[in-house]
């Protein structure tokens, strides 16, 4: 990386903050086409629309692991964006450590769940992604009482280069991500980063907008120096810009105040998303539409959604304000009953752990 700059005071995150130009190496140049339309940080910190970064090389099937790994032909792995096509997810389906939960609050749930119907609502869910051509794969039990298990996206996040294991910041959560990186390995997806001592972080706080941009939120799940490490990572892998955003307090993670729902295109609760980030996404060429109902977007999560392919998302049914304005804006709005599973305080999007998505 050629520059580097002091983040904003206002995150509340010191790591550098990234703004370089990016190249691709000498064995995978000969695959880099540009494209119109995209953009490019220059050298000076500028914008140009006319430009644009260099496309990460696609990752291989028959990836490299650690030492010690050995894997069959590997799973098709690595995420660009927040909104390309959707390829293959790792979901964990609710399982009898749900039916142990005596005190939802001390599980940090909101209210109890209904097992049988949790279930049949994750099948659905399941189901629908198969339905679009998406491969689920599935992790499996972890020792102990990890109740929150089906929340896969906040155990690790997936980066260009491979995924990057949490390292919860509540003991109640503490282990979840070894199951995400045993069914990882399994895979053949390699991890690249684990992280542990006092440096916290959760998948659900990383978004990597495009190869240009990457934004990390730091709250009560994702701590600076967990950040830290993360972006310095991010900045490594060739992600062009990586933002820190400082949460607000009742935003639990990232994905709770914003979601990519196409290549320009993002839906913000009105109330969460700091200024940095929106400026962040706005000198990317970003649209942001703030959610309509703040009803919709807090207790009825109705940010928290997957994208399935740009302009193509999967949303909590019975969010008609949410949907309507996504509509408006050009967006297919596709829904799924999941208000069992939310009683667990996370949505579609906490629940559904990226495997691969296809480069925009």
């Amino acid at each position: 990386m050629r520059r580097f700059r002091a983040a904003t005071k206002r995150s509340g995150c010191r790591f550098p903050r990234i703004v370089a130009r990016t190249a691709p190496c000498a064995r995978t140049a000969s695959r880099v086409r540009p494209e119109r339309g995209a953009i490019l940080i220059s050298k000076s910190g500028r914008v140009s629309p006319a430009a644009r970064i260099p496309e990460l090389p696609m990752p291989v099937e028959s990836a490299v692991l650690p030492s010690g790994q050995s894997a069959k032909k590997a799973t098709p792995w690595g995420v660009w964006s927040e909104c390309g096509a959707l390829r293959s997810v790792l979901l964990h389906r609710p399982g009898s450590e749900i039916e142990s939960v005596t005190d939802a609050r001390a599980a940090l749930w909101n209210e109890p769940l209904d097992p049988l119907r949790a279930r049949e609502q994750h099948d659905r869910l399941a189901a629908i992604y198969r339905s679009h051509g998406v491969v689920v794969h599935y992790a499996g039990q972890a020792e102990g009482l990890r109740p929150n298990l089906y929340f896969m996206r906040d155990t690790f996040s997936m980066t260009p280069r491979g995924a990057i294991l949490s390292h919860p910041a509540t003991a109640s959560r503490a282990g979840e991500e070894k199951v995400a990186g045993a069914a990882l390995r399994e895979l053949g997806v390699p991890v690249i980063l684990s992280l542990d001592g006092g440096a916290t972080f959760e998948g659900a706080d990383l978004m990597i907008v495009n190869a240009g941009l990457a934004l990390i939120g730091c709250g009560g799940r994702t701590n600076p120096a967990g950040a830290a490490r993360v972006g310095a990572l991010l900045a490594g892998s060739g992600i062009g810009e990586v933002v820190p955003v400082r949460l607000t307090p009742d935003c639990l993670h990232l994905d709770c105040a914003l979601s990519v729902v196409s290549r320009r295109l993002a839906l913000a609760h009105p109330d969460r998303l700091p200024a940095d980030c929106s400026r962040a996404l706005r000198r990317h060429g970003f649209e942001i539409l703030p959610a309509p109902s703040r009803e919709e977007a807090g207790e009825g999560m109705s940010i928290n959604l997957v994208a399935l392919e740009p302009g193509v998302v999967l949303m909590p049914a019975g969010r008609p304000a949410t949907r309507r304005i996504l509509e408006q804006a050009g967006v297919v709005c596709l829904e799924v009953e999941v208000g069992e599973l939310m009683k667990g305080a996370g949505g579609i999007h906490c629940m559904t752990g990226i495997i691969h998505r296809s480069p925009i």
